[in-house]
């Protein structure tokens, strides 16, 4: 995820947090470090719930925290927080 935010700049990413090696907190923490990734929205998108965890990813820097199942309509939400990207949409 990391070598691939360098490469594409990418205006949203869906993180987990429980995954191997390097965990999602220490993966967000990195990517805002990154200049690749500094401005990007990312959303904490996990099975673990719960003040504490909530509150470890804020202080990672995620964006927001969202459980899984994805709810669509906090996804939609989410994404109209973002800057219009393209100058010809209407």
């Amino acid at each position: 995820a990391i070598d691939r935010a360098r490469r594409m700049h990418p205006h949203v990413v869906l993180l987990d947090i429980g995954l191997p090696g390097m965990n999602g907190y220490e993966v967000c923490e990195k990517l805002k470090n990154e200049i690749s990734a500094r401005s990007s929205l990312i959303i904490a998108h996990t099975g673990w719930d719960g003040a504490q965890h909530r509150a470890l990813a804020d202080k990672a820097g995620f964006d927001s925290h969202m459980p899984k199942p994805a709810n669509i309509q906090t996804l939609k939400d989410l994404f109209d927080t973002l800057p219009n990207q393209n100058p010809d949409a209407a």
